[in-house]
């Protein structure tokens, strides 16, 4: 080998580090780029999605329908809805239509029987206007209300809905807030 192959060898590795550390820069400046964006991403994404929930959680609180008794004593009456006939899907059709009337529907199940024969109503804590809201809102009358007093539920009404709930008053109504005129014929 000449002096001047030996000399050019250097310089060709010189160019080729050279290239070699310009891709490397170039490549973690596209990395550090992609990163920015990101954080920049999540960041202004976080604060209009807290400031969406915030509005949504507002906006829900306009929705939820608040019945007369709940504007004048500032309680959402909460009960828990029991099939009593056996019906399938009646606990949801009426949770519907509670939810509707402003009443917090806390649980929805059947009964420890399905041989009840009228709808009746249970008050557990509260004054009794709670359940005579309630019996109102189904139509039947206030003699179907029994008391089971107990301040230690959370709970201030069980209904349980027995074979007569197409014959309840309110039935029509019930039919409405769950769209099911039609499928019960």
């Amino acid at each position: 080998m000449t002096a001047a192959n030996r000399k050019r060898k250097p310089k060709q590795k010189r160019k080729a580090n050279r290239l070699k550390n310009l891709l490397t820069n170039l490549a973690l400046a596209g990395l550090v780029a992609i990163l920015v964006g990101f954080s920049w991403s999540i960041i202004t994404n976080s604060n209009s999605s807290k400031q969406e929930f915030l509005l949504n959680t507002q906006q829900l609180s306009e929705y939820l329908a608040k019945n007369e008794y709940e504007l004048k004593t500032n309680h959402r009456i909460q009960v828990v809805l029991k099939n009593g006939c056996g019906f399938p899907g009646l606990a949801k059709m009426y949770e519907d239509y509670f939810r509707q009337e402003g009443i917090d529907v806390v649980e929805t199940g059947n009964a420890g029987h399905f041989n009840y024969e009228s709808t009746k109503l249970i008050l557990h804590r509260g004054e009794e206007n709670r359940a005579i809201l309630i019996a109102d809102l189904l139509g039947i009358d206030h003699s179907r209300i029994e008391k089971d007093i107990n301040p230690e539920l959370f709970i201030d009404v069980t209904i349980i809905l027995g074979s007569d709930f197409k014959k309840l008053p309110r039935f029509d109504d019930v039919l409405k807030a769950t769209n099911l005129i039609n499928s019960l014929e």
